[in-house]
């Protein structure tokens, strides 16, 4: 909230979800709080993607019905729970991408003057990259749809009233981003491209999960965690309808409806989105969170599309929607009492083990940073952290295979430099816990060799709270 990123803190990411969440901190917090409030901010965007689905399947089709479908998909996707469910920067890029398609659509159909459509279109999609890089590919769809696509238009007048203020629009916001690197270049370079190119792989390897990279892991990981999600055979049924069931005059009003309503994006974007999640090894279910998102957007323009079978369409619809939102639905089930017990929420055990961990800090008269690899617990508190490991225990668990003066430079520390930083600030209490022996075994070292006392934490069994002794002043009379 008082810094700036790459230039004072390493953050292993774009800057723009910091800077939100520090702008919604500043207005909404006295110094507590966070967890509860970034947690808020995720569900406001959740609702606001929702409500664009909701818009976009009734402009599509005319059916409020099919809306509130498309958006119930969405939420009940096993690939988008996991996002919903959490405060990483998952929904706030996926809310400004969704705006910004749904801008392009509009300023396509619309046939008049767009450019200004487009350009603020472009300037979300900027934006949504800024947000989370791995939605770089919805600009790169968009402006290769725009130039090919027809659109009653000859090239150069699709050259001038779309694609070139979309072009502008995603220029201003790339200088808003490219701006964070100036003074600060390496670091912006190494947190958002080298950093995950490399060192994953050296992590996983460490740790012996190196397969984790082998095409058969990859294979089964698509097969388990992605396909699994049911939401993959609402395609799969129109798809064998249009073929099965149709004639051959049939299907070309069926392909004509696709291309008119422009649904070639949309599978596209959702086609582009399932390659690009395979792209940072080893894959997370979050990288596919784009996948259902535009999985669940082609559902009101393939409904449309299938508008000349009839009632087989909407028969389609129907069971597609059952089986879609089967494995969501078994997955809130399966937690979703928990729910009522608020006195479990996780915001609220967060928030008391929080006040545990102060209170016991301020009952030994102690004062300083709090040293941990999961901060979430000392801000909660208001108690203060150490910049250097503002990026949790990612960038600490390999950074000493870069030299100490690199390690410096990006803001960041290794365990071979840990001593010296808590010799210039020496921690107050030291929290761990939260991580694998093997990572925090350094601060569980340094809490120990300074007659550290261990406590417990109220709610959390597993996490260890070294605090430091108060050392009484020497008699000098």
């Amino acid at each position: 909230m008082s810094s700036q990123v790459y230039r004072d803190f390493i953050y292993l990411q774009t800057p723009l979800y910091p800077e939100l969440l520090a702008g919604v901190f500043r207005l909404l917090t006295n110094g507590s709080g966070y967890f509860l409030i970034a947690r808020l901010l995720n569900w406001a965007c959740t609702i606001a993607t929702c409500a664009l689905l909701w818009g976009i399947g009734w402009r599509i089709t005319g059916r409020h019905v099919v809306g509130f479908g498309t958006s119930l998909l969405f939420a009940g996707s096993s690939l988008v729970i996991p996002g919903i469910a959490s405060t990483r920067n998952d929904m706030a890029p996926c809310a400004v991408a969704l705006t910004a398609v749904t801008l392009v659509l509009w300023a396509i159909q619309r046939g008049g003057r767009t450019r200004g459509i487009m350009a603020l279109a472009g300037f979300c999609l900027a934006l949504a990259v800024g947000l989370k890089v791995i939605y770089v590919f919805v600009p790169l769809g968009v402006m290769a749809y725009v130039l090919i696509a027809d659109h009653g238009r000859q090239f150069r007048r699709r050259l001038v009233e779309i694609a070139l203020p979309l072009a502008i629009g995603g220029t201003a916001g790339g200088l808003i981003l490219l701006s964070y690197g100036i003074g600060a270049w390496d670091a912006f370079l190494y947190e958002n491209y080298t950093y995950h190119r490399e060192m994953p792989f050296v992590w996983h390897q460490h740790i012996g999960f190196s397969y984790f990279f082998e095409a058969r892991y990859l294979v089964q990981f698509l097969i388990n965690q992605v396909l699994k999600d049911t939401t993959l055979t609402i395609l799969m049924l129109m798809a064998v309808a249009v073929v099965a069931m149709c004639t051959a005059k049939v299907r070309l009003r069926v392909w004509r409806r696709l291309r008119d309503s422009d649904a070639p994006l949309v599978l596209s974007l959702a086609g582009l989105a399932l390659v690009f999640a395979f792209l940072p090894r080893p894959p997370y279910i979050q990288y596919f969170q784009p996948f259902g998102l535009f999985l669940a957007l082609s559902v009101p323009f393939l409904f449309n599309a299938l508008a000349p079978l009839g009632q087989v369409g909407s028969a389609l619809f129907v069971g597609a929607m059952l089986t879609g939102c089967l494995p969501g639905s078994l997955l809130l089930l399966t937690n979703g009492f928990r729910a009522l017990d608020t006195t479990n929420w996780i915001v609220t055990t967060v928030q008391r083990a929080s006040q545990d961990i102060r209170q016991r800090i301020e009952a030994r008269g102690v004062s300083g940073p709090v040293l941990t690899l999961s901060p979430i617990f000392a801000l909660e508190a208001g108690l203060p952290i150490y910049r250097e490991l503002s990026a949790g225990p990612f960038f600490f668990r390999t950074a000493d295979r870069l030299p100490a003066a690199t390690v410096e430079s990006l803001k960041g520390v290794s365990p071979a430099t840990l001593d010296a930083l808590l010799q210039r600030q020496p921690p107050a209490a030291v929290l761990v816990g939260n991580e694998p022996d093997i990572i925090e075994q350094p601060l569980i070292d340094y809490a120990q060799s300074q007659g550290f006392e261990e406590s417990t934490v109220t709610g959390f069994a597993q996490l260890r709270l070294f605090i430091r002794p108060k050392r009484e002043r020497p008699d000098t009379n």
